[in-house]
């Protein structure tokens, strides 16, 4: 709840108190990033702004959370399938890609609540292309 509540203020903290004080108007579109680069310098600030992300920390938490929960249900299912590397492999594979990679991957499976045989023939196909890329990373 913490997080909720903390997120909602940086959001109208973001998009209405600091552009309204700023600029004495309406806010502007876009709305300021969450974040940008601030460890170097920039020629133009206003466009190392406009390049910041729009994802907020509580988003960020949210993503890490599931990505780690993905990450072991991957090594679970891709190590069912025949010819998969070692959970080991499969586990240092996941850990090398970023969240949103794990969970693109993880996206690529569909979920069904009944026996459905054409979902469950992509699935295996999806889990025999992840497979594929585990295997992949294991020979370099």
């Amino acid at each position: 709840m913490l997080m909720q509540e903390l997120d909602e203020i940086s959001h109208w903290v973001r998009t209405q108190a600091v552009p309204r004080l700023v600029t004495g108007t309406e806010p502007p579109e876009p709305a300021l990033p969450t974040r940008y680069e601030i460890a170097v310098g920039h020629q133009d600030e206003r466009r190392a702004m406009s390049m910041g992300s729009t994802t907020s920390a509580a988003d960020r938490q949210i993503q890490r959370l599931g990505a780690a929960v993905v990450r072991t249900d991957l090594v679970d299912l891709i190590d069912q399938v025949d010819g998969s590397p070692s959970d080991q492999q499969i586990a240092a594979w996941l850990a090398q890609l970023t969240d949103e990679e794990v969970l693109d991957r993880m996206s690529r499976l569909t979920v069904t609540h009944t026996y459905d045989p054409g979902v469950m023939l992509h699935n295996v196909e999806v889990l025999e292309g992840l497979r594929d890329e585990a295997l992949g990373f294991v020979r370099c």
